[in-house]
């Protein structure tokens, strides 16, 4: 597998897991302020 295959799919996940533990992280605010 070359690299130029391989470097946009880790870009993608890498950036998919940023947005997830973002998105947690303001879930996580807003139920604190809640609560």
């Amino acid at each position: 597998v070359g690299f130029h295959i391989l470097l946009p799919f880790v870009l993608f996940s890498f950036h998919v897991d940023h947005a997830m533990s973002t998105n947690y992280y303001i879930n996580s605010r807003c139920s604190a302020t809640t609560n």
